[in-house]
């Protein structure tokens, strides 16, 4: 049995051996553009992985293309707050915060508000927690008098 799971170790040492894991490295090249690099860490370079540029504001893709025989690619910078997504495949997803232009972005996230379905939350929320609290005090009295009753009763028979 020793010799069999010896073997069986043996066998899958070199799957562990060819594991590797992807890199996004993303450069800043002053003129409102950035450098996509894309890797494994065996130095490979990851040629025809997906590159998207995603807005963090919308969830829209705002850019989307496979990196060349290079691996790299050089985009314009969006607009607004983005994250740079790298896939190579199942499991092989990276994701970094995008770098913002020089004048930072033009369209800024707008700050949530309180919106009418929040506020219709809260006032059921409010009735909900109000009749339960009702329910409860109502139970506490019909109980308190019960015991009195029970209690006068008991006293009666002896």
């Amino acid at each position: 049995m020793k010799k069999l799971l010896f073997s069986f170790l043996i066998l899958m040492t070199p799957f562990t051996v060819f594991a590797h894991s992807l890199n996004l490295s993303v450069i800043n090249n002053n003129n409102d553009s950035i450098t996509i690099i894309g890797k494994l860490d065996t130095g490979a370079r990851a040629v025809g992985a997906m590159v998207r540029l995603v807005s963090e504001i919308s969830g829209k893709k705002l850019f989307e293309k496979r990196l060349p025989q290079e691996g790299e690619l050089t985009v314009a910078i969006p607009k607004e707050p983005y994250q740079i997504m790298l896939n190579v495949g199942p499991e092989h997803i990276t994701l970094k915060k995008g770098i913002p232009p020089r004048n930072g972005f033009s369209v800024k996230p707008e700050k949530k508000t309180r919106t009418a379905k929040n506020r219709n939350l809260s006032v059921a929320m409010l009735v909900t927690v109000g009749t339960a609290f009702c329910l409860f005090l109502t139970t506490i009295y019909l109980s308190s008098r019960n015991t009195k009753k029970i209690i006068e009763l008991i006293s009666r028979k002896k």
